[in-house]
C-alpha cells in the first residue's frame, strides 16, 4: 500500500502541471486537497501502439500502464490517445529539461522521496523493505522526472513585476479588504507566478510539439 501511493503521488505530481496548463488559474484562496478515488477504474480494451519522440520510444506497455493509473486517480475512463498524449507531453519537457541541464542529482531525488515518506511517518528503510527487486529503482526514476519538469517550469516562468503585483491587489479589494498590499504581497506573487507558470509551460509544450519528430 506504501509503495502504490508513492508511485501515485509521483505519477500525478507531473499529471498535474499538465492538468494546470489547460485552465486559467482562479483568484487567491484557499481549498481543501481532492483526495484521489480509490475505486478501480476498467479500461476498455482498445489497440495500443508505441511512439517515439525524438528518436526516444514510449513502448505500448507504458501507455497502457498509464491508461490505467490515470483512469484510477480521475475516475474516469481514459483512452490510449489520452494516455500517449501525456506521455509525449511529459517526454518532451525531460528532453527539454536535459538540454537545460536542469535534471536533479540523485541525492536531491532521494531526499525528495524521503520528505514525502515523512508525510506518512515511514522512514526510507522502512519503506524499501516493502519493495520488489527493481522497484525503487523505478520510484527514483518516476521522482527524477517530476523534479526535472518541475525546475523547468519554473525556469521559464517569469517572475512577476511590482505593477503586476499592485495591479492584482487594485482590482481585488474585496479579497483583500483589511489586508495592505505588503501583507498581501506573498499571496499575490504566489498567485501570479502560479498564472504564469501555466501559461509558460503550454507555450513551450506548444513550441515543443511544433519542433518535434513523433512517429
Amino acid at each position: 500500500m506504501i509503495r502504490n501511493n508513492i508511485g501515485i503521488m509521483l505519477l500525478m505530481g507531473v499529471a498535474l502541471l499538465f492538468v494546470a496548463c489547460q485552465a486559467p488559474p482562479e483568484a487567491p484562496t484557499t481549498t481543501t486537497p481532492i483526495e484521489p478515488p480509490t475505486t478501480p477504474v476498467e479500461t476498455p480494451q482498445e489497440e495500443v501502439q508505441g511512439v517515439t519522440v525524438n528518436g526516444d520510444a514510449i513502448p505500448a506497455e507504458r501507455i497502457q500502464e498509464v491508461q490505467q493509473q490515470l483512469g484510477q486517480f480521475t475516475g474516469q475512463q481514459i483512452s490510449a490517445e489520452q494516455a500517449t498524449q501525456y506521455l509525449i507531453e511529459e517526454l518532451l519537457l525531460l528532453q527539454e529539461a536535459q538540454r537545460r541541464n536542469l535534471v536533479p542529482s540523485q541525492t536531491e531525488v532521494e531526499t525528495a522521496i524521503q520528505n514525502q515518506l515523512a508525510m506518512q511517518e515511514v522512514s526510507l528503510e522502512e519503506f524499501q523493505e516493502t519493495l520488489q527487486p527493481g522497484e525503487y529503482e523505478n520510484i527514483i526514476a518516476e521522482q527524477t522526472n517530476q523534479l526535472s519538469i518541475q525546475a523547468l517550469q519554473q525556469d521559464v516562468t517569469p517572475q512577476p513585476t511590482e505593477e503586476q503585483i499592485a495591479e492584482v491587489y487594485e482590482e481585488n479589494q474585496e479579497l483583500f479588504a483589511d489586508i495592505s498590499e505588503e501583507e498581501a504581497r506573498e499571496q499575490i506573487i504566489q498567485f501570479l507566478s502560479q498564472a504564469q507558470s501555466q501559461e509558460a509551460l503550454a507555450e513551450l509544450l506548444e513550441e515543443l510539439f511544433a519542433n518535434a519528430d513523433i512517429q
